[in-house]
């Protein structure tokens, strides 16, 4: 007679099991957004700031050690503890994410085409009472943990990693160059980078419902994240060129991110070509930010900057030709970001973030390789 328990007992452990690696996963993600990414703004006062080197010294107030130029946007209420983003080195962008979220009305390009994250902001503030700045903090911390975990089962679902070396991607994201950046203060990046690893989720799963509305959701919270509309009909391009289905598949779903674009510049601003800070792209005008590429010194810099983005994480393009997927993706999603980076972002490091599905998964592809080789010396030298 066949006993019925071991597999209901099995099935027990392996519940067991995924329970345990979320829970360790969990921690350790929110373990490192606390000591790497909160740990030198939020800790105790012994905490590293970035104030040394990111405001005028002449200006610090003598009781907090803030600077108060995040007031020059017109911010009247009182921030008390909550004023560390006065001290970051984008804290103008952070000033008007604010005033969005106090008013829950855009104010000018380019934070009027990114009313997402002030708007959830804001509702935040209105419901808990908590300070703006918190609301951002408790938005970004949730959107970079869900991020990280999602991104965690992507990539031992899509790329086939186990769930230690998918572990390690989480780890990397949460450690990235973007991450660290943007989660302490009021920025809408941390949206982003949760939106970024559900649209290309959807693109693998084929999932046009899915696509469209993180389609909308990116595009609200970065514009940049429209590059689905490139994404989707490249990795669903018609294997029968004569079936009209399949075209209408690829093709179709690709307008999504193309009409959200078009629709939130004609409502916030009017205007389709307006980038950066007011300049018109459809009347040939280009942000000032282009002249870094006239002079050496500039140039040298624009280059740097692109390697911190995700440092040695960039040598993950020498294991390009290894998966399909990222090559499509690198081609369709990296160079159209960077390019639009260098010409239309006064900023390279936090921008690029978004790019991490594509970079994270490459460099993670050379712990396999790297396994595979010592596993064969160690089977030689057992021989």
């Amino acid at each position: 007679m066949t006993s019925t328990h071991p597999q209901p007992l099995l099935n027990k452990k392996n519940r067991c099991a995924r329970l345990s690696y979320w829970l360790l996963a969990t921690a350790i993600f929110a373990a490192l957004l606390f000591s790497v990414v909160l740990h030198y703004v939020w800790g105790p006062r012994v905490s590293t700031s970035l104030a040394y080197f990111t405001v005028d010294h002449a200006n610090l107030s003598s009781e907090n050690g803030f600077s108060d130029e995040g007031r020059f946007a017109g911010l009247e209420f009182d921030l008390k503890g909550a004023d560390a983003w006065k001290v970051c080195s984008v804290y103008r962008d952070a000033a008007f994410y604010l005033i969005q979220a106090r008013t829950l009305k855009p104010t000018h390009s380019p934070y009027s085409f990114r009313m997402l994250a002030p708007w959830l902001a804001g509702v935040l503030h209105r419901i808990s009472g908590l300070e703006l700045p918190y609301c951002f903090l408790v938005l970004n911390l949730a959107a970079v943990l869900a991020a990280a975990l999602i991104f965690t089962e992507y990539l031992r679902r899509f790329h086939g990693f186990n769930h230690w070396i998918a572990l390690l991607g989480g780890v990397l994201l949460v450690t990235s160059s973007g991450v660290v950046r943007t989660v302490p203060f009021p920025l809408v990046d941390p949206l982003s980078y949760l939106w970024v690893v559900l649209l290309f989720w959807s693109v693998r799963r084929g999932n046009i419902s899915a696509f469209l509305v993180f389609s909308l959701l990116g595009v609200l919270t970065k514009p940049v994240l429209a590059f689905g509309a490139f994404l989707w009909p490249i990795v669903h391009w018609p294997k029968d060129a004569r079936n009209p289905r399949q075209w209408i598949y690829a093709l179709v779903p690709a307008l999504g991110p193309v009409l959200f674009f078009a629709s939130v510049r004609l409502i916030f601003s009017g205007n389709l070509g307006t980038v950066h800070y007011g300049y018109n792209l459809l009347e040939g005008e280009l942000p000032k930010c282009f002249g870094r590429l006239l002079y050496w010194e500039g140039l040298l810099m624009t280059m740097l900057h692109y390697f911190l983005s995700f440092t040695f994480m960039w040598s993950g393009l020498f294991n390009l030709n290894r998966d399909k997927f990222l090559f499509k993706a690198f081609f369709t999603v990296v160079i159209p970001v960077t390019v639009a980076v260098l010409l239309l972002s006064s900023r390279i490091i936090r921008p690029m973030g978004i790019l991490y599905p594509v970079i994270i998964p490459l460099f993670l592809l050379f712990v396999p390789r790297i396994k595979a080789r010592f596993d064969k010396a160690s089977q030689l030298k057992a021989e």
